[in-house]
C-alpha cells in the first residue's frame, strides 16, 4: 500500500500516511526502518523486474528522501543525547545512482552527534580532494551493485595515499557488501556494516583500532 502512494498521483499521499502512523505512536526510526526502507527495496526490485518503469521508480524514491528529510530532525530529537564529535564521509562511488541507502545511514551518524560530509561526488578527484584537503575519522562507501568494483579499489587507494588523517578508516556497506562480505578485503577497506543502526558504534570501534595502529 505505501509503495503504491509513492508511486501515486498525489505528492501529499505519502506523507500524510507517515504523519497518521507517527500520531499514532510510530517512532521515527520505526518509519525508517520498517517502512521506507523495505519501500525503496520493493520500488528496486520492480524496476529490476521491468515491473516499473526508471521515471516512476525515481518519483518513488525521491519521495521517499524527502519524507526522511522532513523526519529527519524528528529523528535526531529522539537519541539519548550522547554525541561523539567524530567525523565521517559517508558516499557512494562517483557516478553511482543508487544513494537512498546511504542517506538513511547518514540519519544514523547524525543522531550519534557524528559531523559528517555526506555524497554523492561527481567525481573521482572531487571525492579524494575532500579527504585530502579535510580530517575525516571514516569514510564510508554503500555499495548497491558490482557495476564499479574497480572504481572503488582505486578510490579506496587513493583515499589512503592522499587522506589528510593517515589512519583513516574504510567501511563498505549496502546490499552488495552484505551479500559478498569477501568485497571488504578485496577492495582493501577494514570492516563492513550490516545496518544502519549498528554502524556508527562500529565505526566508533574502529577509530579506536586505528588508533592502535600507529
Amino acid at each position: 500500500m505505501f509503495v503504491a502512494l509513492a508511486l501515486g498521483a498525489d505528492d501529499r499521499a505519502a506523507f500524510a500516511y507517515v504523519v497518521d502512523l507517527q500520531a499514532k505512536g510510530t517512532s521515527v526510526e520505526s518509519i525508517f526502518l520498517d517502512l521506507l526502507a523495505p519501500a525503496a527495496r520493493q520500488l528496486g526490485a520492480q524496476w529490476e523486474s521491468d515491473t516499473t518503469d526508471f521515471a516512476s521508480v525515481t518519483l518513488g524514491v525521491g519521495r521517499l528522501q524527502l519524507i526522511m528529510h522532513r523526519l529527519g530532525d524528528s529523528f535526531v530529537q529522539e537519541a539519548s543525547g550522547t554525541h561523539s564529535g567524530e567525523s565521517a564521509l559517508l558516499t557512494i562511488i562517483p557516478g553511482d545512482q543508487h544513494s537512498f541507502g546511504l542517506s538513511m545511514v547518514a540519519e544514523f551518524f547524525r543522531r550519534a552527534g557524528w559531523n559528517l560530509c555526506t555524497g554523492p561526488f561527481s567525481s573521482h578527484r572531487e571525492l579524494t580532494s575532500l579527504v585530502h584537503n579535510h580530517w575525516f575519522d571514516i569514510v564510508g562507501f554503500s555499495i548497491s551493485s558490482d557495476r564499479r568494483l574497480d572504481e572503488l579499489k582505486k578510490d579506496i587507494q587513493d583515499i589512503r595515499r592522499d587522506s589528510r588523517n593517515r589512519q583513516v578508516g574504510i567501511i563498505l556497506g549496502g546490499p552488495m557488501v552484505i551479500a559478498q562480505p569477501g568485497l571488504v578485503a578485496s577492495m582493501g577497506a577494514d570492516m563492513m556494516s550490516i545496518d544502519a543502526i549498528t554502524a556508527p558504534q562500529q565505526a566508533h570501534g574502529l577509530i579506536e583500532q586505528m588508533k592502535g595502529r600507529k
